[in-house]
């Protein structure tokens, strides 16, 4: 009963643990302390407390990441978060959407050896693929505005090849 009226001093060595930058620590602390007194309801609500702003911390750091397209650092940040927190659907699902972006990044690659290959239509057609599904992404969006310019830059040659042959 006064389990969690009581200070506990786990909660104190996690606090000092978290103070000092060791929140896996710190968690493994609590996790301890809670398997030996599942009642102490201070104790669980640190605990819950904690690991939620441990995950939402490292899920952030994933998204920003994935952003910058640092997929090694993202996958590290996703699997660190789900670490501490398995059920963690944002977690989850940004494993999903960085798997997702390599796979579009892997064929924008594609794409671009086409393009240096001269097979400019295969090219526009993965990279407008890409943006069917990423209507974002930047690097679809430079690809086509390159094969667009490269496309216009044989265009006039064509023209004056046309009107040379007509006359």
């Amino acid at each position: 009963v006064l389990s969690g009226c009581v200070r506990s001093p786990v909660l104190d060595e996690a606090k000092r643990d978290l103070a000092a930058g060791d929140a896996a620590g710190a968690l493994a602390r609590l996790e301890e302390a809670l398997r030996a007194d599942p009642n102490n309801r201070e104790l669980r609500a640190y605990y819950l407390r904690q690991r939620d702003l441990l995950v939402a911390r490292e899920t952030a750091a994933a998204q920003q990441a994935l952003a910058l397209g640092q997929y090694a650092q993202a996958t590290a940040a996703f699997e660190s978060a789900l670490e501490f927190d398995p059920d963690n659907a944002r977690a989850r699902a940004g494993l999903q959407d960085l798997d997702a972006a390599r796979r579009r990044a892997e064929r924008l690659a594609e794409a671009e050896t086409l393009a240096a290959k001269g097979d400019a239509r295969k090219a526009e057609d993965i990279a407008r693929a890409v943006l069917a599904e990423d209507p974002g992404n930047a690097a679809a969006r430079q690809l086509l505005r390159k094969l667009e310019a490269q496309a216009l830059e044989r265009r006039p040659a064509t023209d004056a090849v046309r009107s040379a042959l007509s006359r």
